[in-house]
């Protein structure tokens, strides 16, 4: 994570709970946290506000970053197949497969 958005996530909790982060507090956090990307990161945090009465520790933001990764990979649509292929380009690679196996 950029240190940009560990800074706007820090200010974003600390108005949300009327309280200062202090120095220590933060160093903390970085130290745990900086390995997350920045965009779930900032979800995270942000779903963790609504849900959470108090100032949330390292393990909560954590789940809440895990639960926002696979929420945005379920939401993904899944891969689709390739065109089916022709009949006889199948039958062609087939006959080639065979006469190499022999």
């Amino acid at each position: 994570m950029r240190e940009q958005t560990f800074g706007e996530a820090m200010a974003y909790l600390a108005a949300a709970y009327r309280r200062e982060i202090t120095q220590e507090q933060a160093a903390v956090y970085w130290d745990q946290l900086q390995d997350l990307e920045d965009d779930p990161f900032m979800t995270a945090v942000k779903m963790t506000v609504q849900t959470e009465d108090r100032l949330p520790s390292v393990a909560t933001l954590r789940y809440a970053y895990r639960e926002e990764r696979r929420r945005a990979r379920q939401a993904q649509p899944p891969p689709s197949l390739p065109p089916p292929m022709d009949p006889e380009v199948a039958r062609y690679y087939i006959e080639r497969m065979r006469a190499m196996l022999r």
